[in-house]
């Protein structure tokens, strides 16, 4: 019996060091694979960050939608275009993805809920030139309300199911869902335009942008100076969405009054005056600090004014101080022949003109720019 209690200490002892094996094997494992966790999570994390850069760019860029800058750098509100990139190359193909969104903006000051296209206010400006084929990709990113897109001015030509019209060309694009717009422009086909939400209310409240198309240049090796080209979307301007400003109409208490604009937006900025805001609908406002419209010169002294009325209701006309305005087209290509003025108008929502603007007076830095709603 003695030597069997020396046995069993010796299997107890092989039993613990098998034991003590086992938990050390165990452990090693858990640690190996603590770590590869440890850097999977960091390698993934890595990858998301590198992933992101391209983002985080995008939303740097686009912090501040509507604040435009002009060619020497200086912050304004005209669109400054750029024909040059497109008047001296062949028709091509023009790829565009967009995602239609909403979000509280404040355009004049005043907060309000506004339709975004890729987080823009208004929409992108398109230029393009004559026979270039566009093709856009859009997202329906909305919660409940369909959409279309309407491309107001271009003739669409063996492009009708493209047209944006809902109930006509095409049903709208529900929620979540997308659709792409695939037409050629004419060959012959240029001048100013702009594309604009075709359902519901949606343009009145933001769903809209510029489109812009160059005719090709007589001469490709022409390398005179051109004038500058910019564009001006001018439009009335509710606090209220325009559902409710409609239905207000419609009712009996109107009258027949048209509902009056609470403001005035060019490319998406204006700046409403607090103080004059109707008590029985408080709003949340800032008065905010308004770019110039235009912030430099051109080298020629003139300059190529596109301007698309973009409002509801209201017609307006417009004049620039220290400048001359003489009409050149209107609705697109239409030219028309006519002398210089001290403004140009009326102008009611929908249509569009070009103006050739001369500078008169090269003292003043900072031209005003006047914008008259019509009184009927």
């Amino acid at each position: 019996m003695a030597d069997a209690e020396p046995a069993q200490d010796v299997g107890l002892l092989l039993a613990d060091a098998d034991t003590t094996a086992a938990e050390d094997r165990s452990r090693r494992s858990r640690s190996v694979l603590a770590c590869v966790w440890k850097w999977t999570a960091l390698a993934l994390l890595a990858l998301a960050t590198l992933l992101s850069l391209p983002l985080l760019a995008y939303t740097r860029r686009q912090r501040l939608p509507g604040v435009l800058v002009s060619e020497d750098g200086e912050r304004q509100l005209a669109v400054m275009l750029h024909p040059e990139r497109h008047n001296r190359r062949r028709p091509t193909v023009l790829l565009f993805n967009w995602t239609v969104t909403q979000g509280l903006r404040a355009p004049d000051g005043v907060e309000k809920m506004v339709y975004l296209v890729n987080d823009l206010f208004p929409g992108p400006t398109l230029e393009a030139r004559s026979g270039d084929r566009i093709v856009v990709d859009v997202v329906n990113g909305l919660s409940s309300e369909g959409i279309a897109l309407h491309w107001h001015g271009l003739r669409m030509e063996r492009h009708n199911v493209m047209d944006g019209a809902v109930g006509f060309t095409q049903c709208a694009v529900k929620p979540g869902q997308s659709f792409v717009y695939d037409f050629t422009i004419g060959h012959d086909e240029h001048g100013t335009f702009w594309w604009h939400g075709h359902g519901q209310m949606q343009r009145g409240d933001g769903l809209f942008g510029g489109l812009v198309v160059h005719p090709p240049a007589v001469d490709w090796d022409d390398d005179d100076d051109d004038d500058d080209e910019a564009l001006l979307l001018v439009g009335d301007w509710f606090h209220r969405s325009q559902t409710h400003v409609l239905s207000w109409y419609a009712q009996d208490g109107s009258l027949g009054n048209e509902p009056v604009p609470d403001s005035l937006l060019i490319n998406g900025r204006g700046r409403f005056d607090c103080s004059k805001a109707v008590p029985a609908r408080p709003v949340v406002c800032e008065s905010p600090k308004l770019d110039p419209v235009f912030a430099h010169r051109s080298e020629t002294g003139r300059t190529r004014v596109r301007v698309v009325n973009t409002g509801s209701v209201a017609g307006l006309s417009l004049a620039v101080d220290g400048a001359s305005l003489q009409t050149v087209a209107v609705d697109g290509a239409c030219a028309v022949r006519h002398g210089p003025e001290s403004s140009v108008g009326v102008l009611y929502p929908g249509e569009r003109v070009d103006v050739l603007l001369k500078w008169t007076d090269e003292r003043r830095r900072l031209p005003r720019v006047h914008v008259y709603l019509d009184d009927e």
